[in-house]
């Protein structure tokens, strides 16, 4: 898909000078996998030239992801990673990631400016952040999601749809 080949890219453009360079790359909010499953294909072809870590808030996720991703790639690590707090706090270094992979994360959580500083500390200098955000509303995804808390929790209205949290 799009995220995949947008990825490529993203890798290509970081090892034209250096075909040997290691890139890492840091999923943040990756759930049950839908993001990192699509991602994989491009992944298993690059090896040893990549470091993946997919990360979630939930431990159940991240343990669920490690049985169903990590066979066969020991490039791969897995974290539980809370983007609305100090990257440091879940052992992830400032400047460690050269791309930064957000799908439909961000608007929930409570700050995006907080979130995305965070998010921005742990990418490289001149580092790249894959992101895809939902940014009109759709009728089905509030009668799915708006029976959860988390769909609620945003506290800033920054940059958000006005009575959703949705990203505008």
């Amino acid at each position: 898909g799009l995220q995949a080949a947008a990825l490529r890219a993203m890798i290509e453009q970081l090892t034209r000078k250096d075909p040997s360079r290691k890139v890492r790359i840091l999923e943040v909010g990756a759930g049950v996998g839908g993001t990192t499953s699509t991602l994989l294909g491009s992944l298993d072809r690059l090896g040893d030239r990549v470091e993946y870590c997919f990360s979630d808030v939930s431990a159940s996720l991240v343990e669920a992801a490690k049985r169903r991703f990590s066979e066969g790639r020991p490039w791969m690590d897995f974290k539980v990673v809370d983007i609305e707090k100090d990257l440091a706090d879940s052992g992830i270094a400032t400047g460690q990631f050269d791309i930064v992979v957000a799908t439909n994360v961000l608007h929930a959580t409570r700050d995006l400016a907080v979130s995305l500083r965070n998010v921005k500390a742990a990418l490289r200098r001149h580092g790249l952040l894959l992101l895809n955000e939902v940014t009109r509303i759709q009728p089905y995804l509030t009668l799915i999601f708006g029976w959860l808390d988390g769909w609620w929790r945003f506290d800033d209205g920054y940059g958000r749809i006005p009575h959703c949290p949705l990203v505008s």
